[in-house]
C-alpha cells in the first residue's frame, strides 16, 4: 500500500481502536482481498482517453446534463491531482476549466439539482494539511465562494443533498483533532451546524447516502458494525435484528442509493476474507446478492456514483489488493457489472 494510504489507514486505525476500548466493540483483524475477475463480466472496447488512475477522488452524477463528475484524488505517483472529468456513460472527456480549486484527496463533492452545480468541499491539500473551502462547478468553470461560517477544516466527510430541504447534508469527517461528529447543512450559501446534532453517532470515516423511497439519511463507518439512520430530527440506530446487520469491518468502501431500485449499494474495501464485493441495504436488512459474480477485481478508496438515466452505478479506480493504482471505469445494473 502506497505511503501516504498507509500512513492514513494507521491513523484510522489508531483511532479506531480507541473508539473500540470506549464503546466496547468487538476486536477485528485487517486482512487484504484477493483481487479477482471473472470470465462472464462484458468488456467493451477501450476508451481513448481516461482519468489518470487513482485512489481518494470524489465523483458526483449531474441529473441536469446526465454526466459523472469526477476531480482530484491522489496518483500513482503520490501526487495530488487538480483535473475534472467528465463521464457521459460513452466516454470520458476531461474538461480545461478556466479556474479550478487546488489539487486534494479525500474531499466531498455532491450535485445541486436545484441550482443545477456540483458542490466540493474540503479535503486534504497536502500530507498534513485539511481545508473546509467550498467551490461550484457548473459544467464550464469552478468558482469559489466564502461563507463566512464554515464547518472546521476536514478531509473524507459525506456529503449528500436533501431533496426536501434543498440543502446539502455534511457530516463528520476526520479533523486536525481526530475523528468530527458534527451534522452541518448548507443552503448554497450559508453553512448552519445543527446543534442538536452536535454529537452524531461516534463513528470513524463513514459513508453516507439518501434513501429517497424511506426519506431517511443512511450511514456506515470503516469498522462500525451498526447501520445508523438520520430522520431530519435525530441520528439513531437502524432498527435491524443482529443476523440482518452487516457486522463485518470494511476499510474503504463506497456507497451509492439505486433509485430505480430502492437499495442502498455498498462496494468494495478490504474486509474479512469472501466478505468483499457487493452488499445492498433494503432499509430492512444487508444481504450479498447470490446472482452477482462478475465483478470488478477487489479495491478500496475508489468512486461511486448513481446515474440516474441510464439506471446504473458507475465505479472508478481505486487502489488494488496487489497496491497498484487503478483508472479502469464499471457499471451495475443491480444484477451484472460490466466494464467500459
Amino acid at each position: 500500500m502506497g505511503t501516504r494510504v498507509k500512513s492514513l489507514t494507521w491513523l484510522w486505525l489508531l483511532s479506531i481502536l480507541l473508539i473500540a476500548c470506549q464503546s466496547g466493540l468487538v476486536a477485528v483483524t485487517e486482512t487484504t482481498p484477493t483481487a479477482s475477475t471473472t470470465p462472464s463480466m462484458t468488456v467493451s472496447e477501450s476508451l481513448a482517453e481516461k482519468p489518470l488512475p487513482r485512489s481518494n477522488h470524489a465523483m458526483a452524477y449531474d441529473s441536469k446534463r446526465h454526466v459523472v463528475v469526477l476531480f482530484g484524488g491522489w496518483s500513482n505517483k503520490g501526487e495530488l491531482l487538480d483535473d475534472t472529468w467528465e463521464y457521459d456513460g460513452t466516454a470520458w472527456q476531461k474538461i480545461a476549466t478556466t479556474t479550478s480549486p487546488p489539487a486534494r484527496a479525500d474531499l466531498s463533492l455532491a450535485y445541486d439539482p436545484e441550482r443545477g452545480i456540483t458542490m466540493l468541499f474540503g479535503g486534504i491539500t497536502s500530507d498534513s494539511a485539511y481545508t473546509s473551502d467550498v467551490w461550484f462547478y457548473d459544467g464550464q468553470t469552478w468558482q469559489q465562494t466564502e461563507p463566512s461560517h464554515h464547518p472546521p477544516p476536514r478531509h473524507s466527510a459525506p456529503l449528500v443533498y436533501d431533496p426536501v430541504e434543498q440543502a446539502m447534508l455534511l457530516f463528520g469527517g476526520y479533523g486536525s483533532g481526530g475523528q468530527l461528529h458534527d451534522t452541518w447543512k448548507f443552503n448554497g450559501t450559508t453553512w448552519q451546524e445543527m446543534e442538536f446534532l452536535s454529537a452524531g453517532p461516534p463513528i470513524t470515516l463513514p459513508q453516507m447516502v439518501y434513501d429517497s423511497r424511506r426519506e431517511v439519511f443512511v450511514l456506515r463507518s470503516v469498522f462500525n458494525v451498526t447501520t445508523f439512520e438520520y430522520d431530519r430530527s435525530t441520528w439513531s440506530h437502524a432498527p435491524l435484528e443482529p443476523e440482518k446487520e452487516l457486522r463485518i469491518p470494511i476499510l474503504g468502501f463506497r456507497m451509492v442509493y439505486d433509485i430505480d431500485r430502492g437499495l442502498t449499494v455498498l462496494f468494495g474495501g478490504e474486509a474479512p476474507a469472501g466478505q468483499d464485493g457487493v452488499w445492498e441495504y433494503d432499509g430492512e436488512k444487508w444481504y450479498q446478492p447470490p446472482s452477482v459474480d462478475a465483478r470488478p477485481s477487489s479495491r478500496l478508496y475508489h468512486a461511486m456514483v448513481y446515474d440516474e438515466a441510464r439506471g446504473v452505478v458507475v465505479l472508478f479506480g481505486g487502489f488494488a489488493a496487489d497496491e497498484t493504482y487503478l483508472n479502469d471505469t464499471w457499471e451495475y445494473d443491480g444484477v451484472t457489472w460490466t466494464q467500459k
